[in-house]
């Protein structure tokens, strides 16, 4: 399935606008407390896809992959935008 991973850019929409648009750091504490966010969204992302994985299946099954997927890609983007993984 390459619906989201294939773009090459990440997907837009209001989470993606929620998370791209938060002002960059502007300083290495700020760096930590947003590094330290995006991580903590990661994993918040992980388990909703968990919990809703429970209980959907068919095409809400693959609807909620591909949420997770586009959601983490932009926490991925926001990342490295952060600077996070220097």
């Amino acid at each position: 399935m390459c619906v989201s991973a294939c773009t090459g850019a990440p997907p837009s929409g209001p989470y993606a606008r929620t998370v791209l648009d938060r002002p960059l750091p502007a300083n290495e504490a700020q760096q930590r407390q947003e590094c330290e966010w995006i991580r903590t969204e990661m994993g918040w992302q992980h388990e909703v896809a968990a919990q809703r994985a429970i209980f959907a299946d068919g095409r809400d099954a693959v609807l909620n992959r591909v949420t997770y997927e586009r959601n983490v890609m932009v926490l991925e983007a926001r990342a490295k935008a952060a600077r996070c993984n220097e």
